[in-house]
Protein backbone atom coordinates (compact mmCIF):
# COMPACT_ATOMS: atom_id res chain seq x y z
CA UNK A 1 0.00 0.00 0.00
CA UNK A 2 1.48 3.48 -0.85
CA UNK A 3 -0.87 5.73 1.17
CA UNK A 4 0.31 5.28 4.89
CA UNK A 5 -2.20 8.26 6.97
CA UNK A 6 0.89 7.37 9.68
CA UNK A 7 4.04 8.05 7.75
CA UNK A 8 5.52 11.44 8.31
CA UNK A 9 8.38 12.80 6.64
CA UNK A 10 11.59 13.00 8.32
CA UNK A 11 13.05 15.54 9.60
CA UNK A 12 15.99 17.03 7.35
CA UNK A 13 18.37 18.63 10.20
CA UNK A 14 19.30 22.17 9.87
CA UNK A 15 23.55 22.12 9.01
CA UNK A 16 23.52 25.88 10.24
CA UNK A 17 21.61 24.72 14.16
CA UNK A 18 23.45 24.20 17.23
CA UNK A 19 21.77 21.37 16.98
CA UNK A 20 23.16 19.84 14.59
CA UNK A 21 26.78 20.52 14.96
CA UNK A 22 26.55 19.11 18.79
CA UNK A 23 25.23 15.98 17.11
CA UNK A 24 27.95 15.71 15.10
CA UNK A 25 30.73 16.86 17.55
CA UNK A 26 28.98 13.90 19.88
CA UNK A 27 30.48 11.45 17.16
CA UNK A 28 33.97 12.11 17.30
CA UNK A 29 36.61 11.51 19.80
CA UNK A 30 36.61 14.11 22.72
CA UNK A 31 40.59 14.20 23.10
CA UNK A 32 41.42 14.31 19.10
CA UNK A 33 42.59 17.93 18.39
CA UNK A 34 41.33 19.86 15.17
CA UNK A 35 43.47 22.28 13.29
CA UNK A 36 41.75 25.69 13.22
CA UNK A 37 44.41 27.15 11.10
CA UNK A 38 43.84 24.86 7.69
CA UNK A 39 40.69 24.60 6.65
CA UNK A 40 41.62 22.12 3.98
CA UNK A 41 39.99 19.26 5.56
CA UNK A 42 41.65 19.72 9.44
CA UNK A 43 39.72 22.27 10.68
CA UNK A 44 36.30 21.52 13.14
CA UNK A 45 34.17 24.00 10.72
CA UNK A 46 35.81 22.40 7.46
CA UNK A 47 35.36 18.99 8.25
CA UNK A 48 31.89 19.93 9.79
CA UNK A 49 31.19 21.06 6.54
CA UNK A 50 32.09 18.23 4.67
CA UNK A 51 30.24 15.44 6.75
CA UNK A 52 27.21 17.11 6.51
CA UNK A 53 27.57 17.37 2.74
CA UNK A 54 28.20 21.04 2.39
CA UNK A 55 29.25 21.96 -1.22
CA UNK A 56 32.46 23.35 -1.30
CA UNK A 57 31.84 27.03 -2.43
CA UNK A 58 32.24 30.40 -1.20
CA UNK A 59 30.21 31.06 1.52
CA UNK A 60 29.81 27.57 3.13
CA UNK A 61 32.61 28.81 6.46
CA UNK A 62 31.13 32.07 6.38
CA UNK A 63 27.88 30.83 6.85
CA UNK A 64 29.40 28.65 9.33
CA UNK A 65 31.14 31.17 10.87
CA UNK A 66 28.43 33.29 11.19
CA UNK A 67 26.61 30.78 12.89
CA UNK A 68 29.06 29.13 15.19
CA UNK A 69 31.74 31.67 15.90
CA UNK A 70 32.45 35.25 15.07
CA UNK A 71 29.08 37.01 14.39
CA UNK A 72 27.26 34.50 16.58
CA UNK A 73 29.29 35.20 19.50
CA UNK A 74 29.85 31.78 20.68
CA UNK A 75 33.31 31.25 19.39
CA UNK A 76 33.23 27.65 19.65
CA UNK A 77 35.65 26.50 16.55
CA UNK A 78 38.35 29.05 17.65
CA UNK A 79 38.32 29.04 21.41
CA UNK A 80 41.29 26.91 22.88
CA UNK A 81 41.50 24.05 23.93
CA UNK A 82 40.64 22.92 20.19
CA UNK A 83 39.84 19.53 21.10
CA UNK A 84 36.38 18.10 19.99
CA UNK A 85 35.78 17.42 23.45
CA UNK A 86 36.25 21.10 24.31
CA UNK A 87 34.26 22.12 21.27
CA UNK A 88 31.18 20.05 22.75
CA UNK A 89 30.84 22.00 25.45
CA UNK A 90 31.63 25.11 24.11
CA UNK A 91 28.88 24.32 21.89
CA UNK A 92 26.55 23.07 24.36
CA UNK A 93 27.11 26.02 26.64
CA UNK A 94 25.72 28.21 24.08
CA UNK A 95 23.14 26.19 23.61
CA UNK A 96 21.84 26.56 26.88
CA UNK A 97 22.32 30.10 26.33
CA UNK A 98 20.08 30.46 23.64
Amino acid sequence: MLYDPNWQKPKVADVFSLESLIAWLETKDPAAHYDFNNCEGACLLDQYADAMGLPDVFGRYSRLNEAFDYSSGHRIAVERPRTFGAALARARKAAQAS
